[in-house]
């Protein structure tokens, strides 16, 4: 028997989905390093002035934890985003769940047969370099746009939603 998968939203009759796709972890990864080297700066500088009495050791003190404590939480919200950011493309529609924290969630969905215009963006160095990028998808509703950011290998996303939308409209 297979494992039951928990996916953000209710699968419709006959639906199935095709992927999950989350944003490339190039992404989080230079969040964290760039968090870390703050942290680290912070603590060197402590290090260098911050032992001591007087008003400049509290100073130094204060801003030490502020930066330490901040870069935790800071971390842990960069990878509790990146680990609820998931787009899944079905055999009916495209889903876009982001929950940013745990007490702010946004859903959103677009039936496959709506998608009208499709293209992929990569931008820099670093895109090109770890192949990722952007997915647009326009859809009828007026002006509604589906961006799939930071994904990895974004011609491979935007064939399988092409596939997926071929197949939904026979």
């Amino acid at each position: 028997r297979g494992a039951t998968v928990d996916y953000p939203i209710q699968l419709q009759v006959n639906e199935e989905v095709r992927s999950v796709i989350k944003r490339h972890p190039v992404r989080l990864w230079g969040r964290l390093i760039a968090t870390a080297v703050i942290m680290i700066l912070a603590l060197i500088l402590w290090f260098n002035f911050g032992p001591g009495d007087g008003f400049l050791s509290t100073v130094w003190t204060t801003i030490a934890v502020v930066a330490v404590v901040g870069g935790l939480i800071a971390g842990y919200v960069f990878w509790y985003r990146y680990n609820h950011d998931i787009w899944l493309i079905t055999n009916q529609r495209l889903v876009d769940s982001v929950k940013s924290t745990p007490f702010s969630s946004q859903l959103n969905t677009a039936d496959l047969r709506n998608i009208q215009d499709m293209g992929i963006r990569q931008r820099g160095i670093a895109q090109s370099m770890f192949q990722y990028g952007d997915v647009r998808c326009e859809t009828a509703a007026a002006g509604r746009t589906f961006v799939f950011r930071g994904v990895a290998d974004p011609q491979a996303v935007l064939h399988e939603i092409e596939t997926a939308r071929s197949e939904a409209r026979l």
